[in-house]
C-alpha cells in the first residue's frame, strides 16, 4: 500500500496528521476522528497504526478534498477500509484503466460514477 500511494504523497499516520493540524485547528485529534467517522477520508489500519492517503488532503489546509470525500462516502458502506484504499490504486475499467486517485484530478465526476457502479455491483 505504501508503494501504491508513494507517488501521490504517500501515507500519513493519523496521529502525525493530527500533530500537523494542530497548527491550523484547535482540536486536531477530534477533527481527524470526525473525518474518519463521517467517511470524508479513506483510512485503514496497518500494523496497529491508522493511515490516511495524502492524495485526498489539501496540501495547504490539510483538509479533505471534496471530490475524494464524495467517492469515499459513496463506497464506505460497500467496501472495508482496506478494500476502499485498494480501490483508489487499482486500474479501473470505467476510467479507461486509470487509477481512481489519478483520475480524480482530471475528471472527478467520472470517478464518482465509477464508485457508484462499484457500489451497485457489490450491493445490487
Amino acid at each position: 500500500m505504501m508503494c501504491a500511494y508513494r507517488r501521490t504523497g504517500g501515507l500519513v499516520p493519523a496521529d502525525e496528521l493530527a500533530l500537523r493540524l494542530g497548527e491550523l485547528v484547535q482540536q486536531p485529534i477530534s477533527q481527524v476522528a470526525k473525518w474518519i467517522i463521517a467517511h470524508q477520508v479513506v483510512s485503514f489500519v496497518w500494523d496497529s497504526t491508522m493511515f490516511l492517503p495524502v492524495f485526498q488532503l489539501d496540501s495547504v489546509e490539510l483538509r479533505p478534498r471534496a471530490p475524494a470525500s464524495a467517492v469515499v462516502r459513496e463506497l464506505a458502506s460497500s467496501l472495508s477500509d482496506w478494500d476502499l484504499a485498494v480501490w483508489f490504486v487499482k486500474p479501473n475499467y470505467l476510467l479507461n484503466g486509470k487509477l481512481p486517485m489519478d483520475a480524480l484530478a482530471i475528471d472527478a465526476d467520472s470517478v464518482l460514477s465509477a464508485a457508484k457502479a462499484e457500489r451497485y455491483f457489490v450491493h445490487g
